[in-house]
């Protein structure tokens, strides 16, 4: 429409300027032009829905979703940035709305499969400088979530490594076994610790923040995967 529309503006201008149009905006020239403009617009008012159905099935394939390579982020370095309030992070939860109003990550954005396509979260993963990380309870479902990402072009794409579910468990309800062989297993044990204590303080946090402004509203969800 807009090209259309700009098409016929410079007819008009071309018109008042010289007194007469130019042979390119005659009738003729000009019906096969705006044809010819109408076509393509047709075809990709077609094509473009049947791209994105075409990629929902590529993601929906475990076999050639798990043939992708992707970026992995521990449970312990997102626990790490998300303390830190790294501002580098933005993190895509594919769950359902009602289990990330029941509990989500501080700075986290709900999402599903289907609004990947959409400007939101275009405008988002399009930003510099960020590491684009997504979750969901386990690791295969981020996993087509950031296939997707991936595939239409975005970049510093990474998967929570074992979904929100090892997170919990590893962070959020970490039980401190208390026997540690290796100094690294001492270190990470104490980190652990440290995180449950923190991050569960933060989630509420940021559920009340989201109650009271209104943020817990899901960006442009629709349907569910």
């Amino acid at each position: 429409f807009i090209a259309v529309a700009a098409f016929w503006a410079t007819s008009l201008v071309e018109k008042k300027v010289n007194g007469e149009l130019n042979p390119m905006y005659k009738p003729a020239t000009l019906y096969y032009a705006l044809t010819a403009i109408a076509v393509i617009i047709g075809i990709s008012a077609f094509a473009l829905p049947d791209r994105k159905v075409n990629l929902l099935s590529k993601a929906n394939n475990d076999n050639y979703v798990n043939s992708y390579e992707i970026k992995l982020m521990t449970t312990d370095e997102l626990a790490f940035r998300i303390m830190d309030e790294d501002k580098a992070i933005q993190i895509f939860d594919l769950r359902l709305k009602k289990d990330f109003d029941s509990l989500s990550l501080p700075g986290s954005m709900n999402y599903t499969l289907e609004s990947i396509f959409e400007k939101d979260a275009n405008n988002l993963l399009s930003l510099k400088n960020k590491k684009n990380v997504f979750i969901a309870d386990d690791e295969q479902m981020a996993r087509r979530g950031a296939f997707l990402a991936s595939y239409l072009g975005f970049t510093d794409i990474y998967i929570l490594q074992g979904g929100l579910e090892r997170f919990k468990k590893d962070i959020i309800f970490f039980k401190n076994p208390g026997t540690a062989n290796t100094q690294r297993e001492k270190d990470t044990y104490r980190f652990r610790t440290e995180a449950s204590n923190i991050i569960p303080e933060l989630i509420q946090k940021n559920k009340e923040k989201q109650k009271s402004s209104g943020e817990n509203k899901p960006k442009r969800v629709v349907g569910g995967c």
